[in-house]
C-alpha cells in the first residue's frame, strides 16, 4: 500500500500544479473599449461672431461616432467665456426657448448635427467680441473622462439664434428656459 501511495502522490501534484488547458472556443479578455474621444469626430465647427460689449455666443457642428457603442458628450469649456454649456432649443407655450442640458448623446454609427434653432454649445459670459477669422480652442468633455479640443473658427452665422446675444443663462446648468423673444 505504501509502494501505491509512493506512486500516486507525485502524479497527483503533477495534475493539481499543471496549468489547465483553455478551450478551444473559449473567448480571451475583454478588449479596452476605445475612448470616448477617439470614436468621435467633429467636421464644420463654427462660433458665431459677436461684436463687443455682446454677453454670449453659440458654437455649431456635427459629431460621427464611429465606434461599436454610443458615446455621451457631458460638458464643454473654453476661455472665451466665463461658462460654456450644453444647450438645446424647445418650444413652450409658442416660444422657441434655450435650455442648458446635461449631455448630448452620440448613437454609434451616426451623426449628431448641432445648429442654430436645435442643439448647440452656449458661450456664456463672453470676456471679449467674437471676431470672424479667429479661433476658439474648444475642449470637449466625454462621460468616459476623455477629452478631444477642437478649433473653431468664429464665422458670421445667420439665421435662427440671434437671441444668443441676449441670453440670460447663469452658468448653472439648471435647465430654465429663455425665451428668444422674452429678454
Amino acid at each position: 500500500m505504501h509502494a501505491l501511495f509512493t506512486l500516486l502522490v507525485p502524479l497527483f501534484l503533477a495534475c493539481a500544479s499543471a496549468p489547465e488547458p483553455a478551450a478551444p472556443d473559449a473567448p480571451s479578455a475583454p478588449a479596452k473599449a476605445e475612448p470616448m474621444a477617439d470614436r468621435v469626430t467633429v467636421s464644420s465647427p463654427r462660433a458665431r461672431a459677436m461684436p463687443p460689449g455682446t454677453p454670449n455666443s453659440g458654437a455649431f457642428m456635427t459629431f460621427h461616432n464611429a465606434g461599436p457603442g454610443p458615446a455621451t458628450l457631458v460638458g464643454a469649456s473654453a476661455e472665451v467665456s466665463a461658462t460654456v454649456e450644453l444647450h438645446t432649443h424647445v418650444e413652450e407655450d409658442g416660444m422657441m426657448k434655450m435650455r442648458a442640458i446635461p449631455q448630448i448623446e452620440l448613437p454609434a454609427g451616426q451623426d449628431v448635427v448641432l445648429a442654430p434653432g436645435g442643439l448647440h454649445v452656449m458661450f456664456i459670459g463672453l470676456k471679449g467680441a467674437l471676431e470672424v477669422g479667429q479661433n476658439i480652442p474648444l475642449t470637449l468633455s466625454f462621460a468616459d473622462g476623455t477629452s478631444q479640443q477642437v478649433d473653431v473658427p468664429v464665422q458670421e452665422i445667420r439665421g435662427h439664434g440671434g437671441g444668443h446675444g441676449k441670453h440670460k443663462g447663469k452658468g448653472k446648468g439648471k435647465g430654465k428656459g429663455h425665451g428668444h423673444g422674452q429678454h
